[in-house]
Formats: structure tokens, sequence, C-alpha cells
């Protein structure tokens, strides 16, 4: 009885050291799944995750740009363009350059004798007062051409200083017809005659000087250079001769008096102007 009793006692050991390595062998399985399915599981999450990111990036950028007001094409900069030579202007934004101004008396004059061809005979006052006009404006402007340009642009070249030189000698033929004119009476026999000729030589000279000599000049000097003898030109007009001097000096040094036989003249003009006609 007590061999069986020991026997069974075994038994029953053996029994249950195998269900016990049973239950681990059964417990490290269970437990090497659930790690697998959960690393599969994980895995799995991830990947849903990243997609789930990329999608919502996309999206967020297709809204963002339908959103987002258009972008305006870079601005080009802006490049200055360089004003013509002729409409340079001085420092203070207004003055012109010696070639503007010259050019503008030209024009000018070119109006005076347009409207003296245009009046009748029988409109003597107005046509007297016409060839006067002619006559300042033109000893005028022989007057500073000789006193301040011509002085100045001679100096640049050898071309130039002998297109000055001619237009000295226009000015000198010029400055004979005007002092012939000069209180002429309109229904004179050569009145018309004589301011014809006058308008006629006149044109010649402005037309070599604004086709050929300014031109010159203008490629000579620079635009500083040329404001600064315009601002020069305009205040020699204040004291310019208003009466043609044929005889007087045309160059320097003997033409720097010009300015004193300019006061002159503008006493004889108001003297006259006071007088009954």
């Amino acid at each position: 009885m007590a061999a069986r009793t020991t026997t069974a006692r075994k038994s029953v050991k053996k029994a249950a050291t195998s269900a016990k390595t049973t239950a681990r062998a059964a417990k490290k399985t269970t437990k090497a799944t659930a790690k697998s399915a959960a690393r599969k599981t994980s895995k799995a999450t991830k990947a849903t995750a990243r997609k789930t990111t990329k999608a919502t990036k996309a999206t967020a950028r297709k809204v963002a740009a339908k959103a987002a007001p258009a972008k305006k094409a870079p601005a080009r900069k802006a490049v200055a363009k360089k004003a013509p030579a002729r409409a340079a202007t001085g420092r203070n934004g207004a003055q012109r350059d010696a070639i503007a101004v010259l050019t503008a008396d030209h024009r000018t004059v070119d109006q005076l004798f347009t409207k003296l061809e245009r009046t009748g005979d029988g409109a003597k006052k107005e046509r007297a007062d016409l060839a006067e006009q002619i006559v300042r404006e033109l000893s005028i402007h022989a007057a500073i051409e000789e006193l301040v340009f011509y002085p100045t642009v001679r100096q640049l070249n050898k071309d130039i200083e002998s297109m000055v030189l001619e237009s000295l000698e226009e000015h000198h033929v010029v400055k004979w017809i005007c002092d012939e004119l000069h209180g002429m009476k309109p229904d004179a026999e050569r009145f018309t005659a004589k301011a014809t000729v006058l308008k006629e030589t006149v044109q010649h000279h402005v037309e070599e000087e604004e086709s050929d000599l300014f031109p010159k000049v203008r490629k000579a000097m620079d635009v500083d250079a040329l404001t600064e003898l315009g601002e020069r030109l305009e205040q020699a007009k204040v004291s310019a001769p208003t009466r043609p001097h044929p005889k007087a000096p045309d160059t320097p040094p003997g033409n720097l008096a010009n300015p004193a036989v300019g006061v002159v003249d503008r006493v004889r003009d108001r003297i006259r102007g006071a007088l009954p006609g």
C-alpha cells in the first residue's frame, strides 16, 4: 500500500510539474503572440498616422493657397529717362539752358516778321510798331550773343570758332539794316523792301545757328555748363542795348561797354514813349 501511495504521489508531482511547464510555455507563447500582434498593430497605426498627417498637410497647403492673396509680380525698377538736352533745366528746375534761350528769341522774331507781312499798307501805326519791336528784339539778341554766348563757345574748338566769326559778320549786316529801318516811316518807298531783306538775312543766320552751330555747342558742353550760360544770357538781357549799334565793337573787351549803352538806349525809349505821337 505504501509503495502504491508513493508511486501515486510521484505521478501527481510529475503531472503537476508537467502542467506548470505547459502553463509556462503557454504563457510564453501568449506573451510572444501578444508582443508580435502589438508590434504589427503599432506599425500599422504609425503607417496610418503618417498617411493621415501627409493628407492633412496636403489639404492644409491647398486651403492656404486658395486663401492667400495672389502674389504680385516683382515690380521692375524704374529707369529714369534722361530728358532731352534741349529741355534741360537749371538747378532751380525752371531756368532754360543757353540754346533754349536763344532759340526762343529766334521764334519771337519770326512771329513778329509774320505779323508785319500780314498787315496792310493802310495799317501804318501797327506796321511801325512791329518794325520797332523787330529792331528791339534783334538788337537785344545780338548783344547778348556777342557779349556772353560767342566769347564762351568759340573757345570750345576751331570749328565752332570759325562759325562764330561768320555769325559775327552776319550780325554786322543785320545791325546795319536794323539801323536803317529804325524810325523809318511805313509808307517810305523802301520800307517793305528793307524789312523783307532783313527777314531773309535773319532767317539765313538762324538756320545756320540752329542746324549747325547749336548742335556742335551742345555736343561740346555739358548740361550744367549750358544751363549756367543760359542764366547769364537772361541776366544780360536786362541791360542789353535795345537799338542797333553797327559801328560799336562786337567782341570783348570793346563790347563790354554794352550794358552802359543799354542804359542810354532804355532812357531814350522811355523819353520817346512819353512823347506825344
